[in-house]
Order: C-alpha cells, then sequence, then structure tokens
C-alpha cells in the first residue's frame, strides 16, 4: 500500500486576502505519498523461437514519490521515480484552470499577439511553468561544486514596440549567476 509523509502547513488561507504564514501554528498535512508501482513496460524481455515458445523478462518495479502541490489556480504534480536499475526520473506535470482576461478587438488588440482568443470577449495568454532540479552527484568531488542562481526577469525588448504603438515590447529573460 501507499504511505503518506507529513509535512508542516503554516500558511492559512484567507480568503480573497491571500494567504498568512505563521509558524507559530503549524498543521500537519500529507502531501507526500510513497507506493511501489509496477510499470507497463519490463527491464528487459525476450522470446526464444522454440516450440513452444519460451517468453521470459524482468518486471520494472518502480517506488514513486509523489508530492502534489497546489498554488493559485494549479495544481503542481511531481513525481520522483527511483527504479531498481539505479535509473532517477524526475517530472512535474499541470493541472489547473485556464489563465484569463479580458479582451476586446478595439481596446486592446494586441493582446491577440500573446493570447488564443477563447471567445470573442476572451482571451488566454500564453505564460510559461519553470520546474528546475539540482542533483547534485559529486562526480568531481566536493571543491567542483557551484551553484548556478536562475532569476526570472521582465524587462523592454530592445527595439521592439507593440503593434502600431509607440508602447515597448515587454518580455520575461532569465538572468544566470554562479555563486
Amino acid at each position: 500500500g501507499a504511505h503518506y509523509l507529513p509535512a508542516a502547513n503554516w500558511a492559512h488561507f484567507l480568503g480573497e486576502e491571500g494567504i498568512e504564514p505563521d509558524p507559530t501554528m503549524p498543521a500537519d498535512f500529507f502531501p507526500i505519498c510513497v507506493f511501489e508501482w509496477v510499470e507497463d513496460h519490463t527491464i528487459w524481455r525476450h522470446m526464444q523461437n522454440s516450440a513452444p515458445p519460451d517468453v521470459r523478462g524482468l518486471l520494472r518495479r518502480t517506488v514513486v514519490v509523489r508530492s502534489i502541490a497546489t498554488v493559485g489556480n494549479y495544481d503542481y504534480i511531481t513525481d520522483m521515480k527511483l527504479r531498481e536499475d539505479g535509473e532517477i526520473e524526475v517530472r512535474t506535470r499541470f493541472a489547473g484552470f485556464i489563465e484569463s482576461r479580458f479582451f476586446d478587438p478595439l481596446g486592446n488588440p494586441e493582446e491577440a499577439n500573446f493570447s488564443t482568443i477563447v471567445r470573442p470577449d476572451l482571451a488566454g495568454p500564453v505564460h510559461s511553468h519553470l520546474v528546475n532540479w539540482k542533483a547534485d552527484i559529486d562526480v568531481a568531488g566536493v571543491q567542483a561544486n557551484a551553484l548556478r542562481v536562475t532569476k526570472v526577469k521582465a524587462g523592454p525588448v530592445a527595439g521592439g514596440r507593440l503593434a502600431d504603438t509607440e508602447r515597448p515590447l515587454v518580455s520575461k529573460y532569465l538572468e544566470h549567476q554562479y555563486v
């Protein structure tokens, strides 16, 4: 069976006002589940063409550590799969309702450049979800460590303008630093 691991939640939801963090009032919840899963493919398989055929193989048993975090409009579902052959796979999937905003072809026509127009008055803006992982394996020893910090920033694009306006085109960009 599955095992559920507890964690302390010290952020309390206040409705439309957001959240209130209070480390003095933690509440237990169980956001992590650990279970074994027999995958839908084998580690190896072979059929000997004999009479009768001789089929041999090894099932792929995997320990899965799953966590689901709800942040705003989205559920971030992360699986860490630890396989018996030493392979580690980490995957995050996203679920949620569409992020949307008002669209008026006369009032904000540039919205069509950055969104899917879902209906005549509703736009679903293109946006990204990024998840990053760092595996510190120390192949060359602990002295060879470096941490790359990436910050997401926003600013005007050089020479970029919104269509038929003097307003600058603003975009997200990444800034990297090694510490």
